[in-house]
This record gives C-alpha cells, sequence and structure tokens, in this order.
C-alpha cells in the first residue's frame, strides 16, 4: 500500500501542462487528475468532508485516491498549488500575447 507522500511524489513525476475548465489538472503524457469532496456522517452535530483526487488514463479511470483526515491537508495543498501554478502560467502567456499584440498594432 502506498502512503499519500509517495503517492505525491509520483504526481509529481509528471509534467502537468494545463488546468481546463473543470478543475482537472491535465499532464502532458495522457493523465488527467481531477478532485472530488465527499461529505460524511451528516447530522445537525456532526459532518465530515473527504477530499479525493481521480485519476484517469487515456479517458479512464486508473484510481481515486481518498486519504485519513492527517493527510487529507496535504493532498489538497498539492492540488491547489499544482492548479495556481497552471492558472498562473497561461495567465502569463495571455499577457504576453497582449503585449506582443500591442506591439504588432502600434507599429501599423
Amino acid at each position: 500500500m502506498v502512503d499519500t507522500e509517495k503517492f505525491i511524489s509520483k504526481l509529481d513525476k509528471m509534467t502537468f501542462v494545463e488546468v481546463n475548465e473543470q478543475g482537472e489538472l491535465i499532464a502532458n503524457n495522457g493523465f488527467k487528475v481531477s478532485h472530488d469532496l465527499i461529505v460524511k456522517g451528516e447530522s445537525d452535530m456532526f459532518c465530515s468532508v473527504q477530499f479525493l483526487l481521480d485519476i484517469t488514463y487515456m479517458g479512464q479511470h486508473v484510481m481515486t485516491w481518498g486519504c485519513t483526515k492527517t493527510d487529507q491537508q496535504m493532498v489538497v495543498n498539492w492540488y491547489l498549488h499544482k492548479k495556481w501554478e497552471l492558472e498562473g502560467v497561461g495567465q502569463e502567456k495571455d499577457m504576453q500575447t497582449a503585449k506582443w499584440g500591442k506591439k504588432l498594432f502600434k507599429d501599423l
């Protein structure tokens, strides 16, 4: 059985190239990582949430990773870091394109 740190280190070996509108992290090797939240034990007094990562390869389900309460923060932090990193790259590309477009327009 793989623990959460080893699982994350396997994910870190992938090169993620984009995040789509559904929040899926898309790797250059055909893998996608998406997330889900499961609410357990709903009652007036108690409710717990589990963060899950779903791994697919070429559209086929590979696995779902759920973790203990203690490891959950580590998985959430990994996912959000990758998502924000990819969104920043996309915004940077958009800014460069806009800058280039302004230069081209100015030179007309």
